[in-house]
């Protein structure tokens, strides 16, 4: 498979140049937003799972934001519900 790669490259020069604008960008802006600049690991494996690992670490994260906005908005709620009965002031 690896020796395949050079092949199409040679037939086509500019998939490359379009790989890296179509795929690279978004990986690029995730790593950045990390703040990472690059992957500590080496091997496509190690690296799919150090990439996978900090996908995962922003998806809890965004979670845990969710859920207190969530709960924020229960108690805000209740409090304009405690308001309109007169229970406090």
């Amino acid at each position: 498979m690896l020796e395949a790669v050079p092949r199409r490259l040679d037939l086509n020069p500019g998939a490359m140049r379009q790989r890296r604008m179509v795929v690279e960008h978004p990986f690029g802006t995730i790593k950045l937003r990390m703040g990472a600049v690059h992957f500590l690991l080496k091997r496509l494996p190690k690296v799919r799972g150090e990439m996978a690992l900090n996908v995962l670490e922003r998806v809890d994260i965004h979670l845990v934001q969710m859920n207190h906005l969530v709960q924020m908005n229960a108690l805000t709620r209740q409090r304009s519900d405690m308001n309109a009965r007169g229970v406090c002031s």
